[in-house]
């Protein structure tokens, strides 16, 4: 029979082996991060909120070195090099140069497409402190695939702060005080983060009542260094103007 003293230090050590599924996935957060070059697509749905009632498709490609491009769905498109960024007016499809008080056509999306645009990130640039956004993290037994690719699945319940950093474009640090509850997932594959999603109810309160929202948001990372983006001739233009 193995004595107390052993069998205790046997558990410890064991334990001490174990995966610390928040660090695993802090340091493909990390790795993430550094991709310099990929194409990716998303979706967002949020349930009770008018200017959002179907659900937005968003799709794009990185490259460090030529820029940011990305479709909106209603909003438009962007495209971002540096610290320039132009926005294609979904109504007109003329592109206009991103800056302080822009406006963006007269449709009904007019006031909040600069806000979005100028928001809007590379899913990579999201994934700062992306552990932080759970209360506690776990690693789903097995693996999953998507498509032909094995990944390693986590998951677990949001904090308050990671249901708003889920939300893409800055828009959770629009929303006020509530109630939000979630759960987040990721796929790891090859020590990055290749999609990550989150299923949200938020409760807001104001003077005007209550309001209760439903989102969905999932994002995807492809073609790591093989993707193409090209500046539209008339962003480039706007951005020699």
């Amino acid at each position: 029979m193995m004595p107390v003293a052993l069998f205790v230090l046997a558990g410890a050590l064991a334990q001490a082996a174990l995966p610390d599924a928040r660090e695993d996935l802090a340091k493909a957060a990390e790795k993430t991060r550094e991709l310099e070059n990929y194409r990716f697509k998303g979706r967002i749905s949020v349930d009770g909120t008018p200017f959002l009632a179907d659900p937005v498709e968003l799709s794009g490609v990185y490259d460090k070195e030529k820029g940011f491009s990305a479709s909106m769905g209603p909003f438009g498109a962007l495209f971002r090099s540096g610290k320039k960024a132009a926005i294609k007016d979904p109504d007109s499809g003329a592109w206009v140069h991103l800056r302080l008080g822009t406006k963006v056509g007269e449709g009904p999306h007019a006031a909040r497409i600069p806000l979005i645009a100028a928001g809007l990130k590379p899913p990579h640039e999201e994934l700062k402190k992306f552990e932080g956004r759970f209360k506690e993290i776990r690693r789903k037994d097995g693996e999953e695939k998507l498509g032909d690719v094995s990944c390693v699945v986590y998951e677990g319940p949001l904090t308050e702060g990671g249901v708003k950093s889920f939300l893409p474009a800055g828009v959770g640090a629009m929303l006020g005080k509530g109630t939000y509850e979630g759960t987040g997932r990721a796929w790891v594959a090859d020590g990055r983060i290749i999609k990550f999603t989150a299923d949200a109810k938020i409760q807001i309160e104001d003077k005007d009542g209550t309001l209760d929202l439903t989102v969905s948001r999932t994002a995807e990372i492809q073609e790591i260094g093989k993707a193409a983006v090209e500046m539209p001739a008339e962003v480039r233009k706007l951005f020699e103007d």
